[in-house]
């Protein structure tokens, strides 16, 4: 393990019949009921709409333009500006996080009463982060077992014991991490944000035109693994996966993506941490994910639940 979406009503009156058409009301469609898995944080559901050229988002009071996302890309490091040009939706969803969630920051704080002197914006947002983490959650002492069993590899010769508040530590932030990305991603279920719906139209176009985005669209279940080759459980995963790519291609398909080279499509789909698997079903939709070291075995027990046999 290494760190890194009229009617017609009829009526009859006096003998005779009066169609009177009822308009209903146009469904507003949102990023995520159109271009599934484009958006991994808080424009899942941001509505797509219409909006003044060059305006590419508005949420309350912020907006954000076609030059701010160009800003952005041109201040990347260089290696990685094509990739960003091909995402510009992922550097709008990344310029729109902080300040979407920092209003809600000073939101938060009012209603709690909360009174600051810190001029430092980012004191309030932090403390707003650790907010929405539930105060009970744990690690239990099993689920360090298992997670270092399943990555024995990556600890040497070091005994659990000697590991196991190491593990504790690192599991427990990964589910506030965990907590907070499901938070952030509901955002805009409750939050009024809209996308310039055909700016989102020609973006996506270049976004999904990956093996990743694509597979989901294809009908079957879908393992992705995120890795990169010198990662001890990543490169004893590779087998693994050559050998069920081959044997299961006709039922779903199985990917290795690497990280190194995918950067961005890495961190669209949140990989902080590899390898990592992420099982989507035939509709596409993710429904699992493991970091770490996953047998042959756990992944089949995993696909026949997606209907895989």
């Amino acid at each position: 393990m290494r760190k890194i979406p009229g009617i017609p009503i009829f009526i009859l009156i006096s003998c005779f019949v009066i169609s009177i058409p009822i308009l209903a009301e146009e469904k507003v469609l949102t990023v995520e009921e159109v271009y599934l898995g484009l958006s991994s944080g808080p424009l899942r559901d941001a509505k797509l709409a219409t909006l003044p050229d060059g305006i590419l988002l508005r949420a309350g009071n912020l907006t954000i333009d076609q030059q701010q996302v160009d800003e952005k890309i041109a201040q990347s490091e260089p290696e990685l500006q094509e990739q960003l040009k091909r995402n510009a939706f992922y550097v709008l969803e990344q310029a729109a996080t902080y300040p979407i969630l920092l209003s809600e920051a000073k939101k938060w704080m009012a209603t709690q009463n909360i009174q600051s002197n810190n001029p430092n914006e980012d004191e309030h947002f932090k403390l707003y982060l650790e907010s929405l983490v539930p105060p009970d959650l744990t690690i239990s002492d099993q689920e360090a077992q298992i997670f270092y069993d399943q990555n024995h590899e990556s600890f040497g010769e070091v005994s659990f014991n000697e590991v196991k508040e190491t593990v504790i530590d690192y599991l427990l932030s990964q589910k506030k991490q965990e907590a907070i990305n499901a938070y952030v991603r509901s955002l805009s279920q409750h939050l009024e944000i809209e996308v310039n719906a055909d700016w989102v139209k020609v973006q996506s176009e270049s976004a999904l035109d990956n093996s990743v985005d694509q597979a989901r669209r294809n009908g079957l279940p879908v393992m992705v693994d995120f890795g990169a080759s010198g990662c001890v459980p990543c490169d004893m995963m590779a087998p693994i996966l050559e050998e069920l790519q081959m044997s299961l291609k006709e039922k779903c398909t199985i990917l290795f993506t690497d990280v190194r080279i995918y950067q961005v499509l890495s961190a669209r789909y949140q990989i902080s941490n590899i390898p990592t698997q992420v099982f989507f079903d035939r509709e596409g939709i993710e429904v699992f994910r493991h970091t770490g070291f996953f047998s042959k075995e756990e992944i089949l027990d995993k696909l026949a639940e997606l209907g895989v046999d």
